[in-house]
């Protein structure tokens, strides 16, 4: 994860709607669950967010594989 400070002030506005959004639809335990699953496959797949902000790789290729490989709430994918 980032320590950019520019990084942590473009973020923060995303992770406060998801957090809302989360509570409004009465998922935070799910979303949670889905971080802790999230956080360690990009620890352990450096490469796979290295894949996912390549330019060159079309969108609907990035869906198709962070679909296929990690395992998340239909809600919050779509987020």
């Amino acid at each position: 994860m980032s320590i950019n400070p520019l990084a942590s002030k473009i973020a923060s506005p995303y992770a406060r709607a998801l957090y809302d959004f989360s509570v409004e639809q009465n998922i935070m335990h799910q979303v949670t669950a889905d971080f802790q699953n999230l956080y360690p496959f990009l620890v352990n797949v450096p490469t796979f967010l290295d894949y996912l902000s390549n330019p060159i790789v079309s969108r609907k290729k990035k869906r198709t594989s962070f679909n296929k490989d990690i395992k998340i709430s239909t809600k919050f994918r779509n987020f």
